[in-house]
């Protein structure tokens, strides 16, 4: 008994610190616009023609360095989204889905919004 009991604890430990690392975008459209403001970025709302988007924002801060991101219902809806944009979007610009978030901007911006 005391041996599974020491091995669930140990696949809980795991499970969970691999939570923490994947676990750093921010988890709805609130909280990405409010991360992105306490970072000093200038936000302004997007419009974003996805089907079962929730929002979308574009956050700028100075002249070179600007994030557009959308939050999706679903992994699946934004998954479509990033699926749809993909092949048109330039390869500097770090297009990103990363679970209901599709994004892409600078390098400093994206390190911003997912640390």
């Amino acid at each position: 008994m005391k041996s599974k009991l020491r091995v669930l604890t140990i696949i809980a430990a795991i499970l969970a610190f691999c939570f923490a690392l994947t676990a750093c975008t921010p988890g709805n459209f609130d909280k990405g616009v409010d991360k992105m403001e306490k970072a000093g970025y200038v936000v302004v709302a997007k419009t974003i023609d996805g089907e079962d988007c929730d929002g979308g924002f574009l956050a700028t801060k100075g002249l070179s360095d600007t994030l557009l991101a959308a939050h999706f219902k679903s992994v699946k809806a934004a998954t479509k989204y990033y699926d749809s944009i993909h092949d048109n979007t330039d390869d500097d610009a770090h297009l990103t889905q990363d679970g209901k978030w599709v994004y892409y901007g600078s390098e400093e911006a994206i390190k911003t919004f997912t640390k």
